[in-house]
């Protein structure tokens, strides 16, 4: 079962990539899948793409999305393979723009969804807690 779903992505958290590291770099790498669909079209990644910080920085920005109701909140991940992109407009409608491919090198697949609004965040803030209350952050960054 996927622990996010959004529009037609979804992703499933399967652990960390270093489950004894506890420093910030290796203990806070996860392994994930993460799946696009829509009219025809699937891409599918796993991995180790996204980490749990660049998660816990996304829910800072869908709170935040979520208490203002605009600017936007975007899942920047350091490895190429996913970006997620949210925007809402003064009517509490949400783009979402998802950015998903198994070979950065080669290839690019975008998906765009307008079906979200402003009573979509509860669900995806939900989801984001559930897993970082699975997995916390480990460690702290040093410059």
């Amino acid at each position: 079962m996927a622990d996010i779903r959004l529009q037609g992505l979804e992703m499933t958290i399967q652990g960390r990539q270093f489950p004894d590291a506890n420093d910030f770099w290796d203990g806070n790498s996860l392994i994930a899948s993460a799946k696009c669909e829509d009219q025809g079209a699937s891409v599918s990644i796993t991995g180790s793409f996204v980490r749990l910080t660049e998660l816990a920085q996304w829910l800072t920005a869908v709170e935040t999305m979520q208490k203002t109701l605009k600017g936007s909140a975007d899942l920047k991940t350091i490895e190429p393979l996913l970006r997620v992109q949210m925007q809402i407009d003064k009517l509490g409608h949400i783009k979402l723009s998802v950015n998903i491919t198994p070979d950065h090198l080669g290839q690019a697949h975008r998906f765009d969804f307008s079906g979200l609004d402003q009573s979509d965040l509860p669900v995806l803030i939900g989801q984001l807690k559930a897993i970082l209350e699975r997995f916390p952050v480990k460690g702290k960054q040093r410059d």
